[in-house]
This record gives C-alpha cells, structure tokens and sequence, in this order.
C-alpha cells in the first residue's frame, strides 16, 4: 500500500468517524460500473478528450502490464482465475459508523496533489506517457 492509500485511509477514519472504534475493516466505497468511473474521473478532472478502448490482443502486442506495475493498467487483468480478487466488502466499516468522503473530492483531491507534485513523476503503476 503506498503513501497516499495510507493517507486517504486515515481521513477516512479520521475525518469521517463519529466516536471511538476500534477492529480491523476495508474502507471500500462502494461499487461503481467501470465505464462509469471512467467517466466520472474524466468530469472531475475537466478531461475532453476521446475515449479509446482497446482489445487484450492490442494491450498485450504494445506491452501493456497487467494490475498495478510500471506500464500498466491497473484494472487490468486478463489471466484467469482471478475473478474477484478486489472485491471487498465494506458493510462492517459502514456498521461500525465509518462514512467514505465524496468520491469527487477525492479525485479532486488526488489531480490537485499530482499537479503540485508534478505530473511527470514517477509512478509504480500505470501507463507512461509514451504509453497513455
């Protein structure tokens, strides 16, 4: 887990909690259809560009890497057996009174913080910019 999945997980506790808590719980939010969280991102962040899709065969032939490494997409994965492997379920931290920041001020929050630390930096995950 890098520094900013840290950072958004303690203001998730720490903001958004009422009270004292304790026990183990994944801060999820809630499941958003992949099309629409591409769409959602691309208002947020004020993007008009096209969107461009791509086959497994194209991804594969121009090295796109599979799920959170350099040169990849981090949704992606095509080997099998994997299905479900991040879905989690979140009704615990949501009993327990734990309540999730607004996902546009999150993807605010996260295109502010990139642009301030320049956005040619260097990721662990992700297309490049020869890539993306």
């Amino acid at each position: 887990m890098g520094e900013r999945e840290v950072a958004e997980g303690a203001q998730f506790v720490a903001v958004d909690r009422q009270g004292p808590t304790a026990g183990t719980y994944n801060a999820v939010g809630p499941v958003l259809p992949f099309g629409d969280g591409i769409e959602f991102s691309r208002t947020s962040g004020g993007d008009r560009g096209p969107v461009l899709t791509a086959d497994l065969a194209w991804l594969r032939a121009n090295g796109v890497k599979e799920y959170m490494r350099e040169e990849s997409l981090p949704v992606r994965l095509a080997e099998q057996g994997w299905p479900g492997c991040s879905v989690r379920d979140g009704s615990a931290a949501r009993a327990a009174g734990l309540r999730h920041r607004l996902r546009a001020e999150r993807l605010v929050d996260t295109l502010h913080r990139e642009r301030a630390e320049g956005l040619g930096q260097p990721h662990r995950a992700g297309l490049g910019a020869e890539q993306g």
